[in-house]
């Protein structure tokens, strides 16, 4: 699937089919793109925790989500692993129901990462350094040290102005 070209306009659907305990729970996600469930579908396994992540990626935007609490003890209890299943099921749809979270490249990686596991922020970086190193007048030297984005955005906004 990733060595075809990948045509964004039509929508990911998804359903999750089977959930396995083992040493932890993994859910089982059949994808596809279109309306229509067909042969060309992909699965992913995600685990609990892969949820949260897409969980927290996404409350920025402001749309109310319902994920399933996080439970430490009793979570390979069959039929707690069925009911988190369907609304884990139901979280995904509600995600994939809204438009501006559909869209998202985490979720699109969340789904199907085959197609969506580039790296923008390494090419970037390889693409500045490539530019720096062309440049003979500019010289990296040394890493910038971590001092917070606002922090840094005052230094460097206040430099320019003045």
């Amino acid at each position: 699937m990733a060595d075809q070209a990948v045509d964004d306009t039509i929508p990911l659907f998804c359903s999750i089919e089977t959930s396995h305990t083992d040493s932890h729970v993994t859910y089982d996600i059949r994808v596809w793109r279109g309306i229509r469930k067909t042969s060309d579908s992909w699965m992913v396994a995600r685990r609990y925790s892969d949820f949260d992540a897409l969980y927290a990626a996404l409350q920025p935007s402001g749309i109310d989500l319902r994920l399933p609490p996080k439970k430490v003890f009793g979570n390979k209890d069959r039929m707690f692993v069925i009911e988190r299943q369907k609304q884990l099921e139901s979280f995904l749809q509600s995600i994939l129901q809204e438009p501006v979270l559909a869209c998202q490249m985490v979720v699109k990686q969340f789904l199907d990462p085959s197609n969506y596991s580039f790296n923008f922020s390494e090419e970037a970086l390889r693409h500045v350094s490539m530019f720096f190193r062309s440049e003979v007048n500019w010289e990296v030297v040394e890493r910038m040290p971590s001092i917070g984005k606002y922090v840094r955005c005052a230094f460097y906004c206040k430099s320019f102005l003045h």
